[in-house]
């Protein structure tokens, strides 16, 4: 029955690198070494031609390791009296990283802002929120899903707008992420907002419509005084069947000369 001169142990590699696993055999006859990987011959350094066996010195190689090579390896001595097998597990490290980046948000006071911080990496890395350089907790308006991976925020105020900071760490490394969140004040009181312009556009507008409704009672009322005054400037007509005063005791004119002759006006002559 084989016997086992070198046994895999377990190793962590990073991804990219290169994973090593040693294993070597005796009996008789000589013993053939095969690998498996989670009870399998077909995995993903096998089928991508990334595995390499070096018959010499008993080492079994996984270049360029990928989070898919994380698992468990059998190494297994068979010949004709039997077989034995012995395990080792692979464990790829990974940088934390973020699946989508972090947005930033605009919302108005009593709303509610969600920020999502979607983080990969070997061990799966802690996810841990800021703003500005004080840690973030749970509170009666502060909420996080499980893992942290949500933030979410009800009934914002003012006070809420800055920069928020996502936190991802594992053994491997740390990385961070950032968001800007600006607060508008609410519709009833935004001073900048378009509620508030629409307004300003409103006022503005009545005032020059009553303005002009001003402007034409003034013009018509002035028109209408005007042809008053013009009409009683007018000469009189007198109708043809009233006694003119003028016409039965004659012009001024004629008066003038009958006294100038020595008639009176009641058509006597005046004796010298």
């Amino acid at each position: 029955l084989p016997s086992f001169l070198k046994t895999p142990y377990d190793v962590a590699a990073r991804t990219g690198t290169t994973a090593r696993l040693e294993c070597a055999a005796r009996g008789h006859p000589l013993p053939q070494i095969a690998w498996q990987k989670d009870g399998g011959t077909d995995f993903p350094a096998a089928r991508e031609r990334r595995m390499h066996v070096m018959p010499d010195d008993d080492v079994f190689f996984i270049t360029d390791v990928k989070i898919d090579d994380m698992g468990v390896y059998s190494c297994t001595a068979q010949n004709s009296a039997g077989s034995v097998s012995a395990n080792a597990t692979l464990t790829v490290l990974e940088t934390p990283s973020l699946v989508h980046p972090l947005e930033d948000r605009v919302v108005s006071v009593g709303e509610t802002v969600v920020l999502q911080c979607k983080a990969t990496g070997s061990p799966p890395p802690r996810i841990n929120w800021l703003k500005g350089d004080h840690s973030l907790t749970v509170t009666e308006r502060h909420h996080f899903t499980p893992g942290n991976q949500l933030l979410i925020v009800r009934n914002v105020v003012l006070e809420d707008a800055g920069k928020y900071t996502c936190e991802i760490s594992n053994t491997v490394g740390t990385e961070r992420a950032h968001s800007q969140v600006s607060v508008l004040p609410s519709l009833g009181c935004r001073k900048d907002g378009t509620t508030f312009g629409i307004m300003t556009i409103a006022v503005v507008c009545s005032i020059v419509l009553t303005s002009l409704v001003w402007v034409c009672i003034i013009y018509q009322t002035r028109k209408k005084s005007e042809e008053y005054s013009v009409t009683n400037t007018d000469e009189t007509i007198v109708p043809p069947d009233v006694p003119s005063y003028l016409s039965s005791q004659g012009t001024l004119s004629d008066r003038q000369e009958s006294v100038e002759n020595g008639q009176q006006p009641n058509g006597q002559i005046q004796s010298n």
